[in-house]
């Protein structure tokens, strides 16, 4: 984002949000890849006797991270920043 911010190149927010949809469309792709490959490693890594509670934690932990961010988004938008 700070990136985003400092090269606008004089050509305002239209800019600024066609480098943010870039830069979020490049994430999404890198993190689309990286799910499946931690639950891999995980599961071959892994005694086969604690696969499984191995897999559950790396499964829920990424559903705990969706809701840890929504409440950080949301504690940040009460508590004023912009």
């Amino acid at each position: 984002v700070l990136s985003a911010c400092v090269q606008e190149f004089g050509l305002g927010p239209k800019c600024l949000l066609a480098q943010l949809v870039v830069c979020r469309g490049l994430l999404g792709f890198g993190i689309g890849g990286e799910y499946p490959l931690s639950a891999t490693i995980c599961a071959e890594g892994t005694a086969p006797r604690r696969r499984g509670t191995l897999m559950a934690l790396v499964f829920s932990h990424q559903g705990l991270g969706y809701l840890l961010s929504a409440l950080v988004m949301v504690t940040l938008t009460f508590a004023g920043a912009s």
